[in-house]
């Protein structure tokens, strides 16, 4: 299964503070550069179609202009935010919490991979 919000019921989430989301904690084995790439589908229409990420409480990508889909409504992978791939720094092994905030209604998101090869496709 995946997971995903009621579908247009007009919510909209522009205030990280108040913004639904979902929590994983995650165990690195090594420090370093990691990619990440989530598998979403815009549910509904093309206006449901975005989600800020964080890691360990810091923004990887923007409050107003999430991570966003734009293929409806097939799944695919993202991992592009502002021309560059998502990703981010782990200084340290260990665990950290990767937090997937809902900005629009109706996302859907199916997989997250995290890699450390900055060429990897899944």
């Amino acid at each position: 299964g995946y997971i995903t919000t009621n579908i247009n019921v007009g919510a909209n989430y522009a205030d990280i503070d108040t913004t639904p989301y979902v929590e994983y904690t995650i165990n690195f084995t090594n420090p370093g550069t990691y990619y990440i790439h989530l598998k979403m589908n815009a549910l509904g229409d093309i206006s449901n179609s975005q989600c800020n990420v964080a890691m360990d409480n810091e923004w990887l990508t923007q409050n107003t202009y999430g991570l966003s889909c734009s293929a409806v409504p097939n799944w695919h992978w993202v991992n592009i935010y502002y021309r560059r791939s998502l990703s981010c720094d782990i200084e340290g092994a260990g665990e950290h919490t990767l937090r997937i905030y809902m900005r629009h209604d109706g996302l859907a998101i199916d997989k997250i991979i995290l890699s450390d090869d900055p060429t990897f496709t899944p």
